[in-house]
């Protein structure tokens, strides 16, 4: 008996008394020692020791469709966000080497929002992107987390992401501190404090807005917004004058602030001393008067006025010329009388 290959590859025994024994025996032996190849049903890999259970993507692959041959490889896992009443939360898997992709929130199993192919720009690979919408009723009706998961299938498997959450976010109208309408001297320096609303997660402060025009701070040098949201204005002018708010935000939504009224005034300041008046008699004592005004300048959008007296006065005194003494007629005589 001989073996005997066909080109399905299958062997069958046929007779032959007329082969000598040896040559039987070695091709028996050849037969045997390369049957296990012919019949193996693992994948061959083009690259020695290449890894395809990693979940890191290899720098090559062999032939054919990775998910034949592969577990999928997440490119982007799914990360925590926040659902509010305005806008839902939105998860986000794409993943390598994948036949399906799908979402399970609370061991449920829930119908992709989006589905799309694409090819990885930096690796090449194929992956599959799904996304889902997870809605503020949905986080409600769930006591405790609300927690979810991508799973990805191939044909040697399923691999799970790492969880992610879905929290409520929220934003509350009433600012913790808003700004405050103040008077500030022109060329002095100013500090506008603002502190958000309570919300979740916490709220920052995103802008100012000046007459409802946002404050451009890259630009206008006289500006700067603190690192914990204050404005700053450096050098007040005139044109600095204006209705000021501050504008918070989270991912739930933004809210803006009572406007707080910023006036810049300047003091009034004395002109300098007139000179003095002449004195006010043509002889003996009197008094001379000198005066200043506050205008230099003017108080400005209700600056303080000048402290002390616009006038000033002084006693002064003339020498009255000497004038001799002289009689009067005289007067009628009277009548006469006993005496």
């Amino acid at each position: 008996m001989i073996f005997v290959i066909n080109s399905s590859g299958s062997v069958k025994l046929k007779p032959c008394s007329e082969k000598p024994l040896l040559l039987v025996k070695m091709v028996s032996l050849l037969v045997l020692c390369s049957l296990p190849l012919m019949v193996s049903s693992e994948p061959v890999s083009s690259s020695p020791g290449l890894d395809l259970t990693s979940n890191i993507l290899p720098d090559s692959l062999p032939d054919g469709d990775p998910a034949d041959f592969a577990l999928p490889v997440y490119l982007a896992e799914p990360k925590s966000t926040y659902a509010s009443k305005e806008q839902p939360g939105t998860l986000r898997c794409r993943v390598a080497h994948a036949r399906k992709v799908y979402f399970t929130c609370d061991n449920e199993v829930l119908k992709s929002s989006t589905e799309k192919d694409g090819v990885d720009a930096k690796s090449n690979s194929k992956y599959k992107e799904i996304t889902i919408d997870i809605k503020r009723s949905q986080v409600l009706d769930i006591l405790g987390e609300y927690s979810c998961r991508c799973h990805a299938s191939s044909s040697q498997g399923e691999v799970e992401s790492s969880a992610a959450t879905v929290d409520i976010a929220y934003l509350r109208k009433d600012f913790e501190t808003p700004p405050y309408s103040t008077h500030i001297e022109v060329g002095s320096q100013a500090e506008l404090r603002c502190h958000p609303p309570k919300g979740h997660p916490a709220a920052q402060v995103v802008s100012w807005l000046r007459n409802g025009v946002p404050i451009e701070t890259k630009t206008d040098s006289n500006f700067i917004v603190s690192s914990t949201g204050h404005l700053l204005i450096l050098q007040a002018t005139l044109s600095d004058t204006a209705n000021y708010s501050c504008v918070a935000a989270n991912v739930a939504r933004q809210r803006t602030s009572e406007a707080a009224l910023v006036t810049i005034y300047i003091p009034g300041s004395w002109s300098s001393w007139g000179e003095w008046s002449s004195c006010n008699v043509e002889c003996g004592r009197g008094v001379q008067v000198r005066k200043r005004t506050c205008d230099s300048p003017k108080p400005v959008n209700g600056g303080p006025g000048c402290e002390g007296p616009a006038i000033k006065k002084k006693s002064c005194s003339k020498v009255c010329p000497a004038v001799d003494g002289g009689w009067t007629s005289w007067s009628s005589w009277s009548t006469c009388s006993t005496d």
